[in-house]
């Protein structure tokens, strides 16, 4: 980042991201920032090539939303030097394509609101979800419902915790006290997001605490079973979630946006069976909707997935797979 960089702010500016990452990057550094107001794939595409954008700090979707529009031409990327992503994980398909189609460095930087950028890698491709501890962070992955001393073993996963004692942390929720107690315990904060201790010490991410399917006695990632069913060429966007259910504790359902008009829930089984997906993963039921809810910063909304799942479920519109 410097004088010569020219970024399109892809990401809100109430964002962490857009704010600190985009906007105030441009500004310190007396580059110049290129005004979005609202995300338009297309639009986006040939403002890069317009002004010779430099620098993209977003989510992934925007990313998947621009390479898939009729006027997108990787020769328009030809000015990209530096792409951050965050926010979300990345399907590692599309991080490959973009290496490929676009001459930029690509970057992968991990936090929250509350935490700011705890987590990085410098070289995600090929490795989308494999993370280190960034130079101001202590991180530790603790066993589920443990203390900070409750450390998991190499090979194991659990909650990522971050040391709230650095100056990036925040203090606490405005007016909520007892949210910022559940947060932060023992001088640490509890992220919420699931990972797995590699033996070099890095981690890699699986997926949200709170997402986590608990089915038949077993856990199912959501990040696990969604890039399978997207790799299907008629599904255009889905989400994974877990209801309630008195057989398996909670039903994996994977409500889908078709991208075919003909794609059946048993298309989508079949491609799952033919898959490396374990048999236990598999959705038990499939919902098919006009589009996934997602709130200002782009993120699916996996709560209203559930209740509209389990709508569907009670009014005949679930279809199960046995």
């Amino acid at each position: 980042i410097g004088t010569h960089t020219r970024i399109l702010g892809l990401a809100p500016i109430s964002h962490c991201i857009g704010y600190y990452g985009n906007f105030l990057a441009a500004l310190a550094y007396n580059g110049t920032y290129y005004i979005m107001s609202q995300f338009d794939p297309a639009r986006a595409v040939d403002m890069i090539a317009e002004h010779k954008i430099t620098f993209l700090f977003t989510v992934p979707t925007f990313f998947a939303g621009m390479v898939a529009v009729p006027n997108y031409d990787p020769a328009k990327m030809a000015s990209l030097e530096l792409i951050l992503f965050g926010g979300a994980s990345i399907p590692p398909a599309l991080l490959e394509r973009l290496d490929k189609e676009w001459p930029a460095t690509f970057r992968h930087i991990f936090g929250t609101t509350e935490t700011m950028c705890s987590l990085y890698n410098p070289t995600p491709v090929g490795q989308s979800t494999r993370l280190r501890a960034g130079f101001y962070s202590r991180i530790r992955v603790v066993k589920y419902g443990g203390g900070v001393d409750d450390i998991v073993a190499p090979g194991e996963e659990g909650e990522l915790i971050i040391d709230a004692n650095a100056d990036t942390i925040f203090d606490g929720y405005l007016n909520r006290p007892d949210a910022t107690t559940e947060k932060k315990r023992d001088g640490w904060y509890y992220a919420g997001d699931v990972f797995r201790l590699r033996e070099d010490g890095d981690i890699e991410l699986i997926g949200r605490v709170d997402d986590v399917i608990r089915s038949g006695g077993e856990n199912i990632h959501p990040d696990d079973v969604e890039p399978i069913l997207r790799s299907h060429d008629g599904v255009a966007e889905v989400s994974v979630v877990g209801i309630e259910d008195d057989y398996w504790g909670e039903m994996t359902v994977a409500c889908v946006v078709a991208g075919d008009d003909g794609l059946t829930a048993a298309d989508l089984d079949s491609h799952c069976k033919a898959s490396t997906l374990s048999s236990y993963k598999r959705p038990r039921g499939y919902v098919f909707v006009d589009e996934l809810p997602r709130n200002a910063a782009n993120k699916v909304l996996r709560r209203v997935l559930k209740e509209t799942a389990a709508k569907a479920r009670a009014d005949g519109d679930l279809q199960n797979i046995g």
